[in-house]
């Protein structure tokens, strides 16, 4: 497949909510576990959460959609690798946005190069978040099929085509 052939399967309305669905869960889940990492209780671990209010944004997620087809469009396992570029970028933007926004984290730079070591080999997302995952991801899906109209979604496409 091409480039573009990729943006169109990938833009597509139904893969733009399941997309949308998987990063902000990706993303959620992740923050929620290094969130917890830097704390030492869970209600202090929910009220740094809910203190900070992060919270994705669906047109980062589009170009970070485009950036990982760019990377990946010659594999033959492109699927398989794309789902794990796209966990790896929602968990790596979670970290980024709350080492930028807790200015009580203690030694920020130590913490973000331990949580990027464990992301890069493969050990950070556990079994019991990949449950987490499975079992929310119908309500994420569903909330996002509220917010992604058809109309919206070949607009989407487009403009991610115009890209290339």
């Amino acid at each position: 497949m091409t480039i573009e052939d990729h943006i169109k399967e990938q833009f597509d309305h139904k893969q733009i909510i399941e997309n949308l669905a998987k990063y902000e869960l990706y993303y959620q889940i992740s923050l929620s576990h290094i969130v917890s990492e830097s704390e030492f209780d869970v209600k202090s671990t929910y009220k740094k959460i809910n203190t900070l209010s992060l919270d994705i944004d669906p047109e980062t997620v589009f170009y970070t959609i485009i950036s990982i087809i760019r990377h990946f469009e010659d594999t033959s396992t492109f699927e398989k690798s794309y789902l794990v570029e796209l966990q790896k970028h929602a968990t790596i933007h979670a970290l980024e946005d709350y080492v930028k926004k807790d200015k009580e984290l203690l030694n920020p730079e130590t913490f973000l190069a331990s949580v990027v070591e464990k992301v890069n080999d493969g050990t950070f997302f556990t079994d019991t978040m990949q449950k987490q995952f499975d079992s929310e991801y119908k309500i994420s899906v569903n909330r996002w099929q509220n917010i992604i109209a058809e109309e919206l979604s070949f607009e989407i496409k487009s403009k991610a085509l115009g890209i290339l």
